[in-house]
């Protein structure tokens, strides 16, 4: 007997929360106080405001290829 994977997400879902996601880093951001982090992701071509990042498509597109499958 084979069993069907468990979906605890619709498709819609997941696209809906990758939208929202991507949308908030870019317009919101994320605080990042430290130096060290800033300095990292400036020079991965982060845009900065003070000490907040803001991700663009390509950006978070770009780490996303780093991220496990499992």
């Amino acid at each position: 007997m084979r069993l069907k994977p468990l979906e605890v997400l619709s498709r819609n879902e997941i696209e809906r929360i990758d939208y929202l996601s991507r949308k908030l880093l870019a317009e919101k951001g994320i605080l990042i106080p430290s130096d060290e982090a800033k300095k990292i992701l400036k020079e991965k071509n982060i845009e900065f405001d003070g000490f907040v990042a803001k991700f663009d498509e390509k950006s978070i597109d770009n780490a996303i290829k780093y991220v496990p499958k499992k």
